[in-house]
C-alpha cells in the first residue's frame, strides 16, 4: 500500500466496520478519502452500496512529489508512485460510484477505466453570518491558510515567502505577510522576521481574516477543492491566486476573485488590489454573495441523493 494509506490502515478498524456492517445492514457506505476505501472489503454483503469520496486523486500527487524530489527520496517516492498506481485502481473497482470536486479530478479518475461511475459533487462550506472586514487593517497583511503537512500547500507557501511576497513589498511598503497552518517545519519558519510571521496553527480564524487586506493563494501542485480558498470567500474577503486555488469553484475572474496565470499576474494584481481598498471590498462582497449562493449544502445534499 502507499505510505498515506498504510498509516491509516488498522485491523482493529477494519473489525469494527464489519461488525457494524452486520449489525446495521447499512445500504451504502461511503468512504471518505481514498485511503479509507481499503475497509470496504470488510463490509461482507455484495448488495451494499460502496461509494469512494476522492478528495484528491493520490496518483498525479504521487507523480508530483517525484518530481519534486531527489537522490534517494525520488527512488522511494517514486515506488509509493507505483503503489499508488496499483491501490487506487482496485479501490476504485471495488466500488460502485467515485465522488470527486472538480472537472480535472473526474477526467483523471475517468481515465483509469475501472468502470466506476464518477460523480461531480463539490463539498458545501459553511457561510459564516458575519462577514470579515472586506479591507483589513492597517499596515496591510496578506493572509495564506493552509495545513503544511499537505505538500502543495506547503509548496505554496514557500513560494509566496521566499519568490513572491519580496516583489510585492517593494511596491507596497509596509506589506506584511502572514502562514498560518498546522505544522510548519524548519524551512517554512526561517523566513519568519522581516515582515513575514509563521503563524503556525490558531484556534480561531476570523480575527485574521478581519485583519488580512487579501488572502493568497499561489498553489502550484494538487488535486481536489481548496476549502480555505472557498471559506474566504464565504467571509467576504479579497482572494487572488492560481486557476489551481480556484478549482471547483465556478467563480467569475475579476469579480469574485482574481485569478492569476503565473507570477506576473499574480504581483500585479495583487498591487492593484492592494492600492484601491475600495476595488478589494467590492470582490469581497461580490464573493459572499456567490457563496451564500453556491456554497450551502442543500445543492450538494441533492447531488447527493440523485447518485
Amino acid at each position: 500500500k502507499p505510505l498515506w494509506v498504510a498509516a491509516r490502515g488498522h485491523a482493529a478498524f477494519a473489525r469494527h466496520v464489519r461488525a457494524l456492517a452486520r449489525g446495521w445492514r447499512p445500504e451504502v457506505v461511503q468512504a471518505e478519502f481514498t485511503a479509507m476505501g481499503q475497509y470496504l472489503g470488510a463490509v461482507e454483503d455484495r448488495a451494499v452500496l460502496r461509494v469512494v469520496t476522492v478528495h484528491e486523486p493520490g496518483v498525479p500527487t504521487a507523480r508530483e512529489r517525484v518530481l519534486a524530489s531527489g537522490g534517494w527520496e525520488r527512488a522511494f517516492w517514486r515506488a509509493d508512485a507505483r503503489r499508488w498506481e496499483r491501490y487506487e485502481e482496485e479501490t476504485l473497482r471495488a466500488a460502485d460510484a467515485a465522488v470527486v470536486f472538480t472537472e480535472r479530478d473526474r477526467a483523471v479518475v475517468e481515465r483509469l477505466e475501472t468502470g466506476t461511475r464518477v460523480a461531480r459533487i463539490p463539498l458545501a462550506v459553511p457561510v459564516p453570518e458575519r462577514a470579515a472586514d472586506p479591507v483589513g487593517a492597517d499596515p496591510p497583511e496578506l493572509l495564506f491558510v493552509g495545513s503544511f503537512v499537505h505538500p502543495p500547500n506547503l509548496d505554496a507557501a514557500l513560494h509566496l515567502a521566499r519568490d513572491l511576497f519580496p516583489r510585492l513589498r517593494a511596491r507596497v511598503p509596509g506589506l506584511r505577510l502572514a502562514l498560518v497552518g498546522d505544522d510548519p517545519p524548519v524551512r517554512l519558519r526561517a523566513f519568519a522576521g522581516d515582515g513575514i510571521e509563521v503563524a503556525g496553527w490558531v484556534p480561531d480564524l476570523a480575527p485574521r481574516l478581519d485583519r488580512a487586506a487579501l488572502v493568497a493563494a499561489p498553489l502550484r501542485r494538487g488535486g481536489g477543492m481548496r476549502v480555505k480558498t472557498a471559506e474566504a470567500l464565504a467571509a467576504g474577503k479579497a482572494v487572488v491566486g492560481s486557476p489551481l486555488a480556484f478549482e471547483g469553484l465556478d467563480v467569475e475572474p475579476g469579480r469574485h476573485a482574481a485569478v492569476a496565470f503565473g507570477d506576473e499576474e499574480f504581483v500585479a494584481a495583487a498591487v492593484r488590489l492592494l492600492a484601491e481598498p475600495e476595488r478589494r471590498a467590492r470582490m469581497g462582497r461580490a464573493a459572499r454573495a456567490w457563496a451564500l449562493a453556491n456554497l450551502g449544502p442543500e445543492g450538494t445534499a441533492a447531488a447527493f441523493e440523485a447518485l
